[in-house]
C-alpha cells in the first residue's frame, strides 16, 4: 500500500466522509470492517466502492497485522471504531477494547504511519471536578459543567491513554483528536436524521443552544499535530442549532417554522439530574490535553453544514 490511507472502522459516516477527502486529493484509501457491517449500512458500502475506496473485511487484530505485514504500511491510519449508544459493556467493547486492539496490531507493523484515534469533545476537562465540584466532563464554551461522565466518555479517555503511552513506546506519531458534531454527507446518526425530517417538514427547533461541529477536513488536518500533542479539540464551527437547523428547513422545505425546544439553562438541569447512575466519583484521570482548537471555531458555518447535510440521501 503506497502513500494511502487506511481507516479502521471506517464504513460509517466518519469513514466515508474521510474518504471522500482524501479520494478527492488523489490518496488510495482502505476501509477496514467487520462482516457483517455492509449489510447494515449498504448505501454507506456501495458509496464508498463508488468512490474507488478499497473494502477490507478483518475480523481481529491479527487478520489486520497479518494483511498489513503483506501489503504494506500506508501514510496514515485513522482509528475510527466506536458506538455512541448501547450498554456499558458494549461501549466499552467498541470504544475502548476494539479501539485499542486493533490500533496496536497495526502499530506493532507500521511504527513510521501517523495515528489519529477519532475521540470525542465529551471527555474533555481536566480539571472540571475541582473547578464544577461534581464528576463532570466540561464541554469548552458549550455546555458548561452540565455533562457527566459517561460509561462512553470513561472508554474513550482510556482508549486514549492507552493508545498514547502505546504510541510512545513505539516511537509512533499519534493524535486523540476530539470531535465535536461531525457533519458531512449520507448521514445516518439519528440526530441528524431527525433534524433533516423536521426540516423537510420546515420546521426548526428554536434554541439557545451552540453546536461544536467537525468535518473531515479538519480531522484530516490533525494528522500534522500526530506527536506534538496527546489530544486535541478538532472543531471546525461553532453554530446556533437553531440556525443550522433553519437552514435546513429553507434547503429542503422553502420554508421554516420555529417549534419549541430546551435552551442552555433548561438542557443542562436536565443533564445535571440524570447524573446518578452515569457519574463516578471515584474516577480520576490524567490524560494530556492540548489546549487549542484547529482551526479556531467559526460562528458562520450553517449554510456550508447544510449544504454537506443534504448533499445526498441519508443511509436507508
Amino acid at each position: 500500500m503506497t502513500a494511502g490511507v487506511l481507516l479502521i472502522g471506517g464504513l460509517g459516516y466518519v469513514g466515508y466522509n474521510l474518504a471522500r477527502h482524501y479520494v478527492a486529493a488523489g490518496v488510495e484509501v482502505v476501509v477496514s470492517h467487520r462482516s457483517g457491517a455492509p449489510s447494515r449500512r449498504p448505501g454507506i458500502a456501495a458509496a464508498l466502492r463508488s468512490l474507488g475506496a478499497r473494502l477490507l473485511r478483518v475480523e481481529g487484530p491479527d487478520e489486520l497485522a497479518t494483511w498489513l505485514r503483506e501489503t504494506g504500511c500506508p501514510r496514515t491510519v485513522f482509528t475510527l471504531v466506536g458506538r455512541i449508544r448501547g450498554s456499558g459493556r458494549e461501549l466499552w467493547l467498541s470504544n475502548y477494547q476494539a479501539a485499542v486492539a486493533l490500533t496496536r496490531a497495526a502499530l506493532g507493523v507500521c511504527r513510521r504511519a501517523t495515528y489519529v484515534l477519532a475521540s470525542s469533545i465529551a471527555v474533555y476537562g481536566v480539571d472540571a471536578p475541582r473547578r464544577c465540584g461534581a464528576p463532570v466532563v466540561e464541554e469548552p464554551e458549550h455546555c458548561s459543567c452540565c455533562r457527566p461522565r459517561s460509561a462512553y466518555a470513561r472508554a474513550k479517555l482510556e482508549a486514549e491513554r492507552a493508545l498514547i503511552e502505546e504510541a510512545g513506546r513505539a516511537g509512533a506519531p499519534l493524535v486523540a483528536a476530539r470531535m465535536g458534531i461531525f457533519a458531512g454527507r449520507r448521514p445516518y446518526h439519528p440526530e441528524w436524521r431527525t433534524l433533516l425530517g423536521f426540516a423537510r417538514l420546515g420546521l426548526y427547533p428554536r434554541s439557545d443552544i451552540y453546536i461544536h461541529v467537525t468535518t473531515a477536513e479538519v480531522l484530516a488536518a490533525t494528522t500534522r499535530l500526530a506527536g506534538r500533542a496527546a489530544a486535541v479539540n478538532a472543531i471546525s464551527h461553532r453554530v446556533r442549532l437553531a440556525s443550522l437547523a433553519r437552514t435546513l428547513a429553507l434547503h429542503l422545505s422553502g420554508r421554516g417554522v420555529a417549534i419549541p425546544f430546551p435552551g442552555r439553562r433548561t438542557l443542562g438541569l436536565l443533564l445535571r439530574a440524570t447524573r446518578g447512575p452515569l457519574a463516578d466519583t471515584a474516577w480520576s484521570f490524567s490524560t494530556p490535553v492540548a489546549s487549542r482548537h484547529l482551526p479556531e471555531p467559526s460562528e458562520d458555518g450553517a449554510e456550508r453544514l447544510a449544504e454537506e447535510l443534504v448533499a445526498e440521501p441519508p443511509e436507508p
